[in-house]
């Protein structure tokens, strides 16, 4: 059995998270002189990639024949994704693999610190807290903040210093003020989006 690709790896153009995936195809072909019994091929450590078999499937592969697997990138989140292709079957130095890669483009955000103000002795004194929000894809990100949520009013944006665009791993931060407008216990949400991310950070 031999796989007809260069350099045994199979690399596939960007796609913007969340488009529609993309798809490559590797052929196998018998050059031997026995027929070659396929097995189900698998894509191991990574989520980013399927495998379509079906026009490999039936028949054990003949002498001189060939087939096709299809192989789609669909990334669930920006930035670089790698996994690998197994192959399994009957012919000599099974399983053949094929490594993969491919790159989703946009930003990832992410809060890199969960805020609790713990007790506040006083209703309607305030208590200062930082958080940080650092793009982790590849593109860069105009983040756009809110505070959202039951208890909304109790907290603000005392600081904000994600006012610019966010290059590939840079992180900003943010100055969030609680002040109790009762007693017991508030809660809401802040809030980061940006054009280029295809799901929000809370």
């Amino acid at each position: 059995l031999t796989v007809e690709l260069d350099d045994q790896e199979l690399v596939f153009p960007r796609v913007a998270v969340p488009d529609a995936p993309v798809e490559d195809r590797i052929t196998l072909a018998n050059f031997g002189a026995l027929p070659v019994t396929l097995g189900r091929p698998v894509v191991e450590r990574s989520q980013a990639f399927s495998v379509d078999d079906s026009l490999c499937a039936g028949s054990p592969l003949e002498p001189d024949e060939q087939c096709e697997l299809i192989v789609r990138f669909d990334p669930p989140s920006p930035g670089v994704h790698s996994g690998e292709l197994v192959i399994h079957s009957d012919a000599d130095f099974a399983p053949h693999s094929v490594f993969l890669e491919g790159t989703g483009s946009g930003s990832d955000l992410g809060f890199l610190s969960v805020t609790r103000f713990g007790r506040v002795a006083l209703v309607g004194v305030p208590v200062q807290r930082l958080v940080r929000l650092q793009n982790r894809g590849p593109d860069p990100a105009a983040p756009t903040l809110q505070i959202t949520g039951a208890d909304a009013g109790a907290f603000r944006l005392y600081e904000n210093q994600c006012t610019s665009v966010l290059t590939a791993g840079a992180s900003c931060l943010i100055g969030i003020e609680f002040t109790a407008v009762r007693a017991g216990l508030h809660g809401a949400r802040l809030e980061a989006t940006a054009p280029s991310a295809p799901t929000p950070a809370f």
